[in-house]
């Protein structure tokens, strides 16, 4: 029962890498957009904050100083060890 169930995966694995490799089936062309595509644009908003934002906003100005003090520590730590 195992070796039949190996045997059944390795013909899967191999038909799948051939299939692969030739080109079987239709290719999305390189222009057309994905769901992948309206995923990425999603996650661009979520992670910006998308146009709608005012990083002269009382949070938003604390955190954009934070993060710039953070970065100019690790700058100076970098050129030290040059």
């Amino acid at each position: 029962m195992k070796r039949m169930f190996v045997s059944i995966l390795i013909v899967a694995m191999i038909s799948t890498l051939f299939h692969g490799i030739v080109g079987g089936g239709q290719a999305a062309a390189a222009d057309a957009p994905s769901d992948f595509d309206d995923l990425r644009l999603k996650w661009e908003t979520m992670l910006t904050g998308g146009t709608d934002f005012d990083p002269n906003y009382g949070y938003i100005s604390d955190r954009i100083a934070d993060i710039d003090t953070a970065a100019r520590g690790q700058a100076l730590c970098f050129d030290l060890l040059r």
